[in-house]
């Protein structure tokens, strides 16, 4: 897959988030952004549905969520069908600033 700005993935969703989703113990983990390899998602998602959609390799309910605005993002991949899954991901292998995070903190799933 190409390498992409986060502009023109912004532009493709029709200025909609990407989303990051996180198991309970991952809770704190992102709230500074990171800079190691992420997969997010357009796609919304009940905790349980997460792991079939998105083929998870951990079958743990993902009950929070980050929501990343993909203007703010250094490099994005994709959209590509998620192997083994149902959803769409998108690649993000720089990680993400703490500047693309719309919340500063991950958002209960309901």
């Amino acid at each position: 897959m190409p390498a992409r700005t986060g502009a023109d993935v912004s532009a493709e969703l029709g200025g909609r988030y990407l989303l990051r989703y996180l198991m309970r113990r991952q809770y704190g983990q992102f709230t500074t952004g990171s800079s190691n390899l992420n997969f997010a998602t357009p796609t919304p998602y009940s905790p349980t549905e997460t792991i079939s959609w998105l083929a998870l390799p951990t079958p743990t309910r993902r009950d929070f969520v980050l929501f990343l605005d993909p203007n703010l993002l250094p490099e994005v991949r994709g959209p590509r069908r998620v192997m083994l899954g149902g959803g769409i991901e998108y690649v993000l292998p720089k990680g993400f600033p703490l500047s693309a995070l719309v919340v500063n903190w991950p958002i209960p799933v309901v």
